[in-house]
């Protein structure tokens, strides 16, 4: 603070209070961003955090003592706008148009204020944000839209109905298409084969989601009675969609079942209005804990949490929206907004660590009657894990799949498939505790365990677009439906069943368990995108199977 103590009382307490200013502004949004990603760990990794803000603040109080009113304007003009322009898109209209006017007004407005202001800015910018940040920590009172997860307490008595568990284990491919040609496919075929064939599951083979998209996906196999109806249900709110209509948990609600839901706030299947809820858990698929993240050096964590923030910020997004509306003009160029290195501010399978663990306390608990159902982000990318659940350190290193519409080189897609299977290790190596809790409780060798993928892998070469249907090949096929889909009930034989056979046919056995709804002569369909929502159908190859 010595080098913002300048000769003359007035010039020190101008000083005094742009630090304040900036100070308040940025711990205050902050402040509200770990508490909607739910951030735990307070020592050290917040206190480094705050103390590099402090440092930040600084640096930009000593750059508002030049005798400039722009730069002046400016700096405070940039800190205003990048929490107005988040709460817009936060809170604000749906429509993205709408929202981006909205930004630009407030952009034009908060230069105007602060212009006429500048002499005074700082005083008023404390005041507003000292009240902000008191509303959004003292009182409790985080300015975020996450919504809380009610948690109801188990029956006592499942009235003779079996625990039912379904797992969507979102992106988690087939292992009919886990062939020689990736990177150690054979093995992990085999592990995965193991694996559920060891804990007493069928394992279809050829399973097949017939969408490429989480949401249409999903929309699908729960309403797989409504045939293209079903698209209609997935109703985008926000930043966010939502299931309005949900025939597979009516089916099991009219059997007697109570329904508890664990989701992500990416899909929302808590407001379907045909079903009653019974206990609905929404975690934030960008949220970690600490003890997500511990194995990492102190460093890893900071640099972690500094890339997640920017990355939250509106204007950073509109960055990213601006590439993809002129990238076929910045290709002509060979220019790439992302090769400046910006973080991609995802973090998916961090998220549903905790959360697993208290799905595995529940159902322990649970004595029948209750029906569980959980979207789980992972082995969805970022790839974080490797096979014993150590998340890679750098976080620099952790893998994406490819950018919607970009295209992979192989080696880059043999290094991402690489990272990818050493995820679903992990994964299985999370799903094991839940399997020993319920045999420990007594209640695993008459439940119904469901396990499966929403689509494939989605490591394309191409995406599954109308357009792209004449060069794709059996492999792109794979890379995007092929999907997992392991079933554990009474009466169902377990082993490996090579059928090829579609989400929603795989979820009306498993409901039943009547072997005609597998053994349909009709060919098997996907659906490729022609944009705006709409579809086109295409033949789907049949998936390479164990004796390839």
């Amino acid at each position: 603070m010595a080098s913002l103590i300048v000769n003359g009382s007035g010039k020190t307490r101008r000083s005094i209070l742009d630090f304040l200013a900036c100070y308040l502004i940025i711990i205050t949004h902050f402040t509200n961003y770990i508490t909607h990603i739910g951030f735990t760990t307070v020592f050290p990794d917040l206190v480094l955090s705050y103390g590099l803000l402090f440092a930040i603040a600084v640096f930009l109080a000593c750059l508002l003592q030049a005798p400039s009113a722009i730069l002046r304007t400016g700096i405070f003009s940039v800190l205003i706008i990048i929490v107005l322009s988040d709460a817009i898109f936060e809170f604000g209209t749906t429509e993205g148009g709408v929202r981006l006017n909205a930004v630009i007004l407030t952009m034009f407005a908060t230069l105007v204020l602060v212009f006429f202001l500048r002499q005074h800015i700082n005083k008023f910018l404390i005041a507003v944000f000292a009240i902000m940040f008191v509303s959004g920590v003292v009182l409790g009172l985080p300015f975020s839209n996450t919504e809380a997860g009610g948690e109801r307490a188990p029956s006592a008595n499942g009235g003779g109905l079996p625990v039912v568990v379904h797992l969507i284990l979102d992106g988690h491919m087939g292992v009919g298409g886990m062939t020689p040609r990736l990177p150690n496919g054979e093995r992990i075929r085999n592990e995965v084969s193991e694996f559920y064939l060891g804990n007493e599951f069928r394992l279809f083979s050829g399973a097949y989601s017939e969408y490429f998209d989480t949401h249409f996906s999903m929309a699908r196999f729960l309403n797989a009675d409504a045939d293209e109806v079903h698209l209609e249900y997935a109703v985008k709110n926000r930043n966010k969609y939502v299931l309005s209509i949900n025939g597979y948990f009516e089916r099991w609600a009219r059997e007697g079942y109570k329904i508890n839901v664990l989701q992500s706030s990416y899909f929302d299947l808590c407001k379907s209005t045909n079903v009653k809820i019974s206990s609905c858990v929404t975690y934030n698929h960008d949220s970690f804990d600490g003890e997500a993240i511990s194995s990492l050096p102190l460093a890893q964590r900071i640099i972690l949490i500094g890339n997640m923030y920017y990355s939250s910020f509106t204007l950073y997004k509109l960055v990213q929206l601006s590439e993809l509306s002129f990238k076929p003009h910045l290709d002509k160029y060979d220019v790439s907004l992302r090769g400046l290195g910006l973080w991609h501010g995802r973090i998916g399978p961090l998220a549903i660590s905790s959360q697993l663990e208290q799905l595995i306390r529940k159902v322990s608990r649970s004595n029948g009657g209750e029906f569980f159902f959980a979207h789980l982000l992972i082995p969805h990318s970022p790839y974080v894990y490797d096979s014993s659940c150590k998340v890679h350190s750098p976080v620099s290193s952790w893998q994406l799949r490819p950018e919607r519409g970009a295209s992979d080189t192989p080696k880059l897609r043999y290094a991402r498939y690489a990272a990818y299977f050493e995820q679903i290790r992990c994964t299985m190596r999370k799903l094991q505790p839940l399997f020993d809790a319920m045999r420990k409780k007594g209640t695993y060798e008459d439940a119904v365990i469901i396990i499966h993928g929403d689509h494939g892998a989605r490591i394309t070469r191409i995406d599954p677009e109308a357009g792209n249907a004449q060069q794709m090949t059996r492999d792109d096929y794979i890379d995007s439906f092929s999907t997992l889909f392991a079933l554990k009930a009474p009466g169902v034989v377990p082993g490996n069943d090579d059928r090829m056979a579609s989400l929603p046919q795989l979820l009306a056995y498993a409901a039943d368990r009547r072997e005609e709804n597998l053994n349909e002569n009709s060919k098997p369909y996907v659906y490729l995108s022609s944009g705006d929502d709409k579809f086109v159908r295409s033949q789907i190859p049949e998936f390479p199977l164990s004796n390839e």
